[in-house]
């Protein structure tokens, strides 16, 4: 995507697949701006905002491709889309729960796992759930 002042963003798009949009935007939104380290504390989600250059790119890429019946449909305005967006961050965050949970092995080779260790994740993947959809309501 190039900016308003000519400038690159990358975003990669490793979990996206040719399924629901929702879960493409919601597992995005849920690491939106996020490093590695900051996985182990809760998520400051960004302001809706923030969201906005990337949901109305894909709103005028999608009626290039589709028409302006696309574009005509409520489900694909901002905010429609930024909602759906939200919801599925919060079944990003549930799964990766669930995850954490039944995983047993290393995602590394030759790297040992200890179930005891993964836990506090668990817990704090948990605890952001709750955390967001808490702030989701509270942002109706």
């Amino acid at each position: 995507m190039v900016t308003e002042n000519d400038g690159i963003v990358v975003c990669d798009f490793e979990y996206s697949c040719n399924g629901n949009r929702g879960y493409d935007f919601g597992t995005k939104f849920a690491e939106w701006g996020r490093e590695l380290s900051d996985m182990m504390k809760l998520f400051d989600f960004p302001d809706d905002l923030v969201f906005k250059p990337f949901i109305n790119e894909y709103i005028k890429e999608s009626t290039k491709l589709l028409g302006k019946a696309f574009s005509s449909d409520k489900r694909n305005t901002f905010d429609h889309i930024l909602k759906e967006g939200k919801i599925f961050t919060l079944v990003s965050n549930m799964f990766m729960v669930l995850l954490s949970l039944k995983n047993n092995d290393s995602f590394v080779k030759d790297v040992p796992f200890d179930k005891k260790e993964q836990m506090p994740y668990s817990d704090l993947m948990y605890k952001n759930y709750y955390y967001l959809k808490d702030r989701f309501i509270a942002d109706k």
